[in-house]
């Protein structure tokens, strides 16, 4: 059963036949008054009726009101800037972004409504929250790990999630440093240090973990992601939160989620 929904919008799904693409045109199928109108990825690799294929979002014919991407970072950049002189809204989780392109991003926000995030799912939006308030309230003596494991695929590393957590304890803690991977016959840990480590490997979907580690306790918070549908679900949020502003800049997910609290 279709949900009920009291909007209209036209959607554009770019990276439609990429692992988020499928998930989230299967869910906007689902939904009434959420209407696909083009896919736009470099190859076809299925014909969906009423729905049209380009190779490229400029060669676009439909009438779009949000573009959805989910495509490598220079060409998500792309996409963005044509959006923003066309005056379209923009929503995407392209992790990888340079703090250049974030900066970049920033500037056309002056143009349009774009929704920005790392991570989609409400868990990780949850988790994060868990991790400023432990790192905050966690003397110096407890000592900060970060894991991540994401499927064989992946590029970029650490994953844009683990980034997003990273800043989170950077912003608490302004004295501690990074420290990826650990190996050698001197890799004894550093006072202030953050030891991050990536993994990957298989089909998995997304694993996040954070120790604080302590003297005779360990604190772990963590987040495993079963099914990409729950990322295309925030998408859909991420949807109707976008449809509904009318004033152009950059939103994320406090946004999302503190104006569900109004």
């Amino acid at each position: 059963m279709k949900e009920k929904v009291n909007f209209m919008s036209n959607i554009v799904v770019v990276g439609g036949f990429g692992r988020m693409g499928k998930s989230i045109c299967s869910l906007l199928d689902s939904i009434d008054n959420l209407n696909l109108v083009a896919i736009v990825d470099r190859v076809n690799n299925e014909n969906i009726k009423g729905v049209e294929f380009k190779t490229d979002l400029k060669s676009v014919n439909s009438s779009y009101d949000i573009v959805v991407d989910f495509t490598p970072v220079d060409s998500m950049m792309e996409n963005l800037k044509l959006v923003s002189i066309l005056g379209k809204k923009f929503i995407s989780g392209t992790t990888g972004l340079s703090s250049d392109q974030i900066g970049e991003m920033k500037k056309l926000s002056s143009k349009t409504s774009i929704f920005y995030s790392t991570n989609f799912s409400t868990g990780i939006y949850i988790l994060n929250k868990l991790v400023d308030l432990t790192t905050k309230m966690a003397d110096e003596s407890f000592d900060i790990e970060v894991v991540e494991m994401h499927h064989n695929g992946k590029t970029d590393a650490p994953s844009g999630t683990a980034k997003t957590i990273l800043n989170t304890i950077h912003s608490a803690r302004k004295d501690l440093f990074e420290k990826h991977g650990r190996f050698g016959n001197n890799a004894k840990r550093l006072k202030n240090e953050i030891g991050v480590h990536t993994l990957r490997g298989g089909d998995v979907i997304g694993d996040h973990k954070v120790i604080f580690s302590g003297v005779g306790e360990n604190i772990e918070i963590s987040h495993r992601a079963v099914t990409r549908d729950l990322f295309s679900k925030g998408v859909i949020k991420a949807i109707r939160f976008i449809e509904n502003i009318d004033k152009f800049g950059l939103y994320g997910m406090d946004d999302l989620f503190l104006g569900s609290l109004d």
